[in-house]
């Protein structure tokens, strides 16, 4: 919805709503946002907390909100970073305790810890972990010579002007896939090279002034610097013609859209210049598997800037690549940089410490180890068991609720609740692990550097990726998330539902606490995940992962007006005055939610002396976070769930039991007519 429309809209609701009595406006212009202020917001909670009846969010997070501070070199703190923290903590405390490693698992984490956090052997160092690399890059004086570089065999830091992943075929589910895809523009959108508005100029000063400081301090002098990155920035602009816009996707024709497949020989045609279909050939990934070109108008302009004259902005992209995937892993000067652009992008303060850089990195780069050391020392087959038994019982809710909505067809509906009861549930940790047993890691001691392992993992994972081509698809590996992981996934072509071990704590899930509690936490969670399975993006795989209309053509009309409804009143919510909700960008998100808030709700209703208040309360403190504005509008504009507070407020309007425990009336700022009430499934 067009936002000046989305502005008046609000403005006409609100006065006709307040003449009514039915919006409770705040008696204050110094707080931003409406209905509601942005309780996401930080420097925006009042000194009162108000009533629940008119926000309930804020009242019920107000201490939280208060008092909570956003960690040293972090851009927000969620419920979901909090219990991050403790599992860093408690992964952190075993390492401290090992003296000899057990496992291969437990040694590749550990020197990959140690070499991060040793700043000393990282000074020592400097730049020399990538000199090589970049200064092959630099002495390539023809394009022969770059097309050489790009198809050698070797594994190179930087991607190779395409991003090469191997990935499961959303319509053929036990196959994988090679997709092909453009390296990230620089600003982001293909708008900014046309139009620099004030935020893209923000960002491109924050980049130049980056790979300026790094290039320098490779030996670059300034004007080397800011030439290659003026080159880089011509060239971006000429390959951003090629690039889709963002909102050219929708959730229905995203796959359609991304989906274009080619045999290696079309791509040798579509691509006469860039040397593609050599670099699959000689990087290995020619084996077998359906190539799937994600922007085929990028491989066309790519193709076009791949010229003699773009030569030093080509290789400028490479070089910048290089920079920015190892820049945080070298000497002290490289991470002042980083960090700096960090704080600059975001609007963070403070850096975080070495130790808390090192977790990050064996966290994120040795995932599947790390899970394996974690879920050996903490996670329990009393609470896995336990949460199965939750995830059942929703199953069986939402089943029910298939079968009771009235605007599904029996042809429809019988295919819905099949693919409902195929659902596979994953639960704390995968049947299958990641073998490390090729993977060998150096320290400093040994000669080794952060950086040098860091880019040992990227190959050995590139291999190991590489290795899946041609083959059938292994059901029981984990690719979504990580078993220390606080989060919780549904995967379309795995139809399955991810709950890790990490989520199963804090406000999510208390062993020892009430049921009330755990279901407006955790089985709002696992709600929330199965309803993903019909949403607008999941509803358009079958039950057995493949993308497959399953639907009637009516009922995919009437869910579509039922979303549409969903996204018109998302739209309707400013959390800054000039920005409104995107309802279009979050309909899975907010579908998911309202599912997984229905099918906990229904559990609720039949168990005798249920405690709402605590259940609701529970609900509330899942999504309190809070960020600096700089970072809001950034997640506001790219993230596809909707903010913390209108995730709380907007769900428990569409429920009777709030307005009953909480004793809500027409009068009060969360009350919502029942005919406007939101239900999907």
């Amino acid at each position: 919805m067009n936002k000046l429309l989305t502005g008046l809209l609000v403005l006409c609701i609100l006065i006709l709503a307040t003449a009514a009595g039915c919006i409770t406006v705040p008696p204050t212009q110094e707080y931003i946002g409406t209905p509601w202020i942005n309780s996401d917001l930080a420097g925006n909670i009042p000194n009162d907390p108000g009533r629940l009846q008119d926000d309930f969010h804020l009242a019920s997070n107000h201490q939280w909100l208060r008092t909570s501070e956003i960690p040293s070199g972090e851009a927000i703190i969620t419920a979901f970073a909090e219990l991050e923290e403790q599992r860093q903590a408690e992964i952190l405390h075993l390492l401290t305790n090992i003296t000899t490693p057990k496992t291969h698992e437990e040694d590749l984490i550990l020197t990959l810890y140690n070499s991060v956090k040793d700043m000393d052997a990282r000074n020592a160092q400097g730049m020399q972990p990538i000199l090589p690399e970049l200064t092959r890059i630099k002495n390539i004086s023809t394009l022969d010579e770059l097309s050489a570089w790009l198809t050698d065999s070797e594994y190179h830091i930087a991607n190779p002007l395409a991003i090469l992943t191997v990935t499961v075929d959303p319509k053929n589910s036990s196959a994988y896939i090679i997709g092909i895809d453009p390296v990230a523009l620089s600003l982001g959108r293909k708008d900014e090279y046309k139009n620099l508005t004030e935020s893209g100029k923000q960002l491109k000063q924050n980049n130049d002034h980056t790979y300026e400081q790094l290039l320098v301090h490779a030996g670059y002098s300034q004007s080397e610097a800011q030439a290659l990155n003026e080159a880089v920035f011509a060239v971006e602009s000429q390959i951003a013609d090629g690039r889709r816009n963002a909102s050219d996707l929708t959730v229905e024709n995203r796959i359609d859209l991304i989906y274009n497949p080619r045999t290696l020989e079309q791509l040798r045609a579509e691509s006469p210049s860039y040397p593609l279909a050599e670099i699959l050939t000689t990087k290995g990934y020619d084996k077998g598997s359906l190539f799937v070109l994600s922007e085929p108008q990028w491989l066309t302009a790519l193709n076009a800037a791949y010229t003699e004259e773009n030569l030093e902005g080509l290789k400028g992209i490479l070089i910048q690549n290089t920079l920015k995937e190892t820049a945080q892993y070298l000497d002290q000067k490289c991470l002042d940089i980083y960090n700096e652009r960090i704080i600059a992008k975001y609007g963070i303060s403070g850096t975080k410490t070495p130790e808390q850089m090192a977790y990050d990195a064996f966290n994120t780069k040795l995932g599947m180890a790390t899970g394996r050391v974690y879920v050996d020392a903490y996670f329990t087959e009393e609470t896995r068991t336990d949460i199965i038994e939750m995830i059942e019982r929703v199953r069986e809710t939402l089943k029910q609720r298939l079968i009771r909505t009235d605007w599904l067809t029996n042809e429809s509906r019988g295919a819905a609740i099949e693919k409902l009861d195929a659902i596979a549930i994953r639960v704390g940790y995968p049947d299958v692990w990641t073998d490390y047993s090729t993977l060998e890691l150096l320290s400093s001691a040994e000669g080794g550097s952060a950086a040098e392992n860091i880019i040992k993992i990227a190959e050995f994972e590139a291999n190991r990726q590489k290795q899946k081509i041609g083959t059938t698809v292994v059901k029981g590996e984990w690719s979504e998330c990580m078993p220390q992981e606080v989060n919780a996934f549904y995967s379309p072509e795995s139809n399955s539902i991810n709950i890790p071990a990490g989520i199963l704590g804090g406000v999510f899930y208390d062993p020892k606490g009430s049921y009330a509690s755990q279901l407006g936490g955790i089985g709002m969670i696992i709600g929330h995940e199965f309803t993903h399975a019909f949403d607008p993006t999941g509803s358009q795989y079958d039950k057995d992962g493949n993308r497959r209309n399953w639907w009637t053509d009516a009922d995919r009309d009437a869910f579509r007006n039922h979303t549409a409804t969903v996204a018109a009143y998302y739209e309707t919510i400013m959390p800054y005055p000039d920005e409104s909700v995107d309802g279009e960008l979050t309909i899975g998100e907010t579908v998911a939610d309202l599912g997984g808030l229905a099918c906990t709700m229904d559990i609720a209703r039949t168990i005798d002396g249920f405690d709402y208040e605590e259940f609701f309360t529970s609900f509330s403190h899942i999504w309190r976070r809070m960020y600096p504005e700089q970072m809001g509008r950034i997640i506001l504009e790219t993230d596809e769930h909707p903010p913390g507070y209108v995730r709380t407020n907007v769900n428990v309007q569409q429920v009777q039991e709030f307005y009953d425990t909480f004793n809500v009336t027409s009068e009060d700022g969360m009350y919502l007519d029942p005919e406007d009430r939101l239900v999907v499934w």
